[in-house]
């Protein structure tokens, strides 16, 4: 008997093997998000057209997605790093979004409650096998791979914020097999807890906030929250360090920040007087491992300077902002807008899981890492096919 690997067979398989094979090979998973995209194009064709136009993605994300791959390609003329640039551009930013938005088109079909424990079987298994591999502080990955080490926990930072992402779907499994879905979170919390990923940590805290907060409030008293939130973080991202340094010293609480923390500051200080001064059109795709060595950099007080020596911003807006200009700030305002429009139109039972995956994101991107992580787009598509495949037993707008 033949079987045939449908669009919806494909991404289930997906969420089922990727953050398995996380917890062995962390930077797995981009590779297989685009092979299963590729795979459902073929198994799909001559419905690609039809799909695309059935999952109505919002018009204002779709060109906030594009403004910004426009503009990072436009920018490539002046960066003065084009090759890194056009790389983070094509397989950093590119690659996992376009995959993942193919995913996102194929038809939907609610799992069987046999699926639903066969999706959360492997999660399971990532969440302790991680989890065991901290404790014992030991990384199997090294195993393969002669020039890693074994003891450089931090390596799981990758895997435990992409085991975060799963939470909110986890919170929707938990209406039709609650034991098993509560015991798969409470393995990705642990292990999320046992690793070095600060993070991880917050976005287990806001997501698990964030939930509670939205089941409580009336939708559009939380979207419009939401949206004001948002957009003050965009506008405020040059000035972001200066204010936190600010207010802990006008409270007295400057000795509570821990010395990554302090790093942070002074990164958000320097990236953000590098984002206003390049300004409309920012410093280039690709430029943050090159702004360090500019005139205005070396013109500023060694002690904020050193800010700036860094691969990225560790603030994925502010970093786009320095990078992009003004048209990447469009862009992200685009990119929010849509989706907070996509998120009106959810289900009562989905939308504070959903609301939950976008507070998630929002706060790793505003502590942790640069824009242009592979990986991290990765996890963001990975989160939503989750939370889209467990939630799809309930109404959704096509």
């Amino acid at each position: 008997m033949k079987v045939r690997l449908t669009p919806q067979a494909l991404a289930t398989g997906l969420l089922a093997f990727a953050p398995l094979a996380m917890a062995f090979v962390r930077r797995s998973s981009t590779l297989l998000l685009a092979a299963t995209a590729l795979a459902s194009i073929v198994s799909a064709r001559g419905q690609i057209r039809e799909n695309w136009r059935a999952a109505r993605f919002d018009p204002a994300l779709l060109a906030g997605l594009a403004l910004l791959a426009f503009w990072a390609a436009v920018t490539l003329f002046w960066s003065p790093l084009p090759a890194r640039g056009l790389k983070q551009l094509a397989f950093d930013f590119m690659l996992p979004v376009a995959a993942g938005l193919v995913l996102l088109t194929q038809p939907r079909q609610a799992p069987s409650d046999r699926t639903l424990v066969w999706l959360l079987v492997p999660l399971a298994l990532a969440g302790a096998l991680v989890a065991v591999q901290l404790f014992f502080q030991l990384r199997i990955e090294a195993f393969f791979n002669a020039k890693e080490s074994h003891n450089e926990l931090w390596r799981f930072n990758m895997i435990v914020v992409t085991l975060a992402l799963f939470l909110p779907a986890l919170m929707m499994a938990m209406r039709r097999i609650p034991l098993m879905a509560a015991s798969t979170a409470l393995l990705i919390i642990l292990a999320v807890t046992l690793s070095q990923s600060a993070s991880a940590k917050m976005a287990v805290i806001a997501g698990l906030f964030a939930y509670a907060l939205f089941r409580t409030l009336p939708r559009r008293l939380s979207l419009v929250m939401t949206a004001a939130m948002l957009f003050v973080l965009l506008a405020l991202q040059p000035w972001q360090g200066r204010l936190i340094e600010q207010g802990f010293a006008a409270a007295g609480k400057t000795e509570i920040l821990f010395p990554s923390a302090k790093e942070r500051i002074v990164i958000w200080k320097a990236s953000g007087a590098m984002a206003l001064h390049a300004l409309p059109w920012g410093t280039g795709m690709g430029s943050s491992d090159a702004v360090s060595e500019t005139p205005f950099a070396k013109a500023m007080p060694p002690e904020l300077s050193i800010g700036l020596r860094q691969t990225h911003a560790h603030d994925a807006f502010l970093n786009v902002l320095m990078e992009l200009g003004l048209p990447g700030l469009i862009g992200m305002g685009l990119v929010v807008f849509g989706l907070l429009r996509m998120a009106s139109r959810l289900p009562t039972l989905i939308y504070a899981p959903a609301m939950s995956l976008l507070v998630q994101v929002v706060v790793i991107d505003l502590i942790s890492h640069g824009a242009w992580q592979a990986w991290w787009f990765t996890a963001i598509m990975l989160g939503v096919l989750a939370l889209r495949t467990w939630a799809s037993d309930q109404p959704q707008p096509r």
